[in-house]
């Protein structure tokens, strides 16, 4: 008996894409989305690819776009990545769906019974996260991420940087939404 996987209220949506700053530059001036923040050079903590050790340099930018965080993620490191192995590291590409999970290992349980590998998983800024294989079967990754109030306090920050953006700084420092969130957490 397979566990059901719940329908899920997917808030992100990712691309992985050769150069960051270009693609925010695009994003921006092509969909009016914005302001991006930018988080160079993303922290991880116990990250395993395919469950081994494995270290992931990476930078990020989000945005809100709609009801939606839009992540542009670029890989620094040069060595096969949970990205590069679907998406050439020269072409931008639709990655994977973000989906805050309640509770992250019943989450994992149920996609794993029903035949998903795990891609990758970890610890950013305090917040445990899982890739999910589903490639084959959808065309993209899915990233559970534990329910935490950081994600809760950065994603409405962004979205009201989104709803208040006059086209001005369209590029910003992450720091300044997780600053404000963990200050808004102690």
């Amino acid at each position: 008996m397979h566990s059901v996987v719940r329908p899920k209220n997917y808030f992100q949506i990712a691309w992985a894409v050769p150069d960051l700053r270009a693609a925010v530059d695009q994003w921006t001036d092509g969909m009016g989305i914005g302001p991006f923040f930018v988080y160079e050079h993303v922290q991880l903590s116990g990250y395993k690819y395919r469950g081994r050790p494995f270290e992931l340099d990476q930078s990020i930018a989000i945005a809100q776009a709609g009801t939606v965080q839009l992540e542009l993620i670029q890989v620094h490191t040069e060595e096969p990545t949970p990205f590069s192995e679907v998406i050439p590291k020269t072409t931008p590409g639709m990655h994977h769906v973000a989906v805050m999970a309640s509770d992250l290992e019943a989450e994992i349980a149920a996609y794993t019974s029903r035949g998903y590998e795990i891609l990758a998983e970890g610890d950013t800024s305090g917040v445990r996260f899982a890739m999910i294989d589903a490639w084959a079967k959808h065309g993209c990754m899915i990233e559970l991420l534990a329910d935490h109030p950081l994600l809760h306090q950065s994603a409405k920050m962004i979205a009201d940087a989104a709803a208040q953006w006059d086209g001005t700084d369209p590029i910003r420092p992450f720091g300044s939404v997780t600053e404000t969130a963990s200050d808004k957490n102690e």
